[in-house]
């Protein structure tokens, strides 16, 4: 994990769905990526760095301008006026909160609102790198979200797990993959072209820590990572795009 802005960790113990209703207005959605993940089981810790500057997504570079090695994911209505991109990592506790907070926001805006899915593994997160292969390869027979949602409702285990490649092999047996497909897949070079592309992309922006949002291309400072700060950005895009 990296040193990033002010931040709240907070214990990841007893019900997911319970804190994320009882928390929603406070929890923050960002993560150094540091050695503070010993210090998660323990409550909350809070950390102050020099946040690195975000650069905004060139207009040349949004999700319209799909290549053949990115991995463009995309929950929700794909015309929606607001995009909110996510650059996350499959071992980031708060990525595991934020993804149960996007499937709340979509419920919410409705048409008016979709998700992009961006792959950033940090290097410190042993498995991450290899959890999203493992998200992609699942892409390629159409159930990426399928695993995405797995792999944070399992995040706790497998994080944890000696040998991961067999867990993600039984959770691709559980969403119904064909099974030598994904052994395959994980392994071949277009999936790690993918996860390439997207880490490549993260980097080129200055991102350092996850989750990282942009809300139509700008990105979501670290005081408005809450929910409440989310929604007020995506309202504030959306009435921008009512007046254009």
């Amino acid at each position: 994990m990296t040193p990033a802005a002010d931040l709240t960790i907070y214990s990841l113990r007893g019900s997911f769905s319970l804190f994320c209703h009882s928390m929603k207005r406070y929890l923050p959605f960002v993560i150094v990526a540091g050695v503070a993940l010993a210090a998660l089981g323990s409550g909350a810790m809070l950390y102050r760095a020099k946040r690195p500057q975000l650069q905004a997504i060139p207009a040349s570079n949004s999700v319209a301008g799909k290549s053949d090695t990115e991995s463009v994911h995309i929950r929700g209505n794909p015309d929606a006026p607001v995009t909110l991109e996510e650059f996350a990592d499959f071992q980031c506790p708060p990525c595991g909160i934020f993804a149960a907070f996007g499937e709340e926001l979509l419920r919410e805006y409705d048409s008016r609102l979709r998700i992009v899915f961006r792959n950033f593994p940090l290097p410190a997160h042993e498995h991450a790198r290899e959890a999203a292969l493992a998200a992609e390869a699942a892409g390629f027979q159409g159930r990426f979200w399928e695993m995405h949602d797995v792999l944070y409702r399992e995040q706790a285990t497998w994080s944890k797990a000696s040998n991961v490649r067999e867990l993600f092999e039984s959770y691709a047996g559980t969403i119904g993959l064909n099974l030598d497909q994904f052994k395959k897949d994980i392994d071949g070079e277009k999936v790690k072209e993918r996860v390439d592309s997207d880490h490549a992309r993260g980097q080129s922006l200055g991102i350092t820590m996850t989750p990282t949002l942009y809300i139509n291309n700008q990105p979501v400072e670290g005081r408005d990572k809450t929910p409440d700060g989310v929604r007020a950005a995506i309202n504030a895009a959306l009435v921008g795009k009512s007046q254009t």
